[in-house]
């Protein structure tokens, strides 16, 4: 085995095939929509040393700092952190969460 390969929850995981056999890498598929939302996760918010009601708080409190994406970002309370399509928004969850 030579690595391992993420695969989002919306994509399809990758078989093996006699063109691709996987014999070096392991297809692992997320159970969220995609990696971005490891960022939110219970885990990673511990290691920045927070929690989610925080990190919610801070990101709506915030949120007006961020022109165009404000209200993507005021919908936080909504969300369901494994699901949410936040893609369009980490970089602007990292400045709020991790300066």
């Amino acid at each position: 085995m030579s690595g391992y390969a993420l695969i989002d929850a919306d994509k399809g995981k990758p078989q093996p095939s006699a063109e691709n056999p996987q014999d070096h890498i392991r297809f692992i598929q997320l159970e969220c929509h995609e990696s971005e939302n490891l960022y939110l996760s219970d885990e990673v918010l511990t290691i920045m040393g927070t929690d989610w009601a925080i990190a919610r708080a801070k990101i709506i409190a915030e949120a007006g700092n961020y022109g165009n994406k404000a209200e993507k970002l005021l919908g936080t309370g909504d969300w369901n952190r494994k699901t949410e399509d936040i893609k369009s928004i980490v970089n602007e969850l990292n400045t709020i969460l991790d300066p």
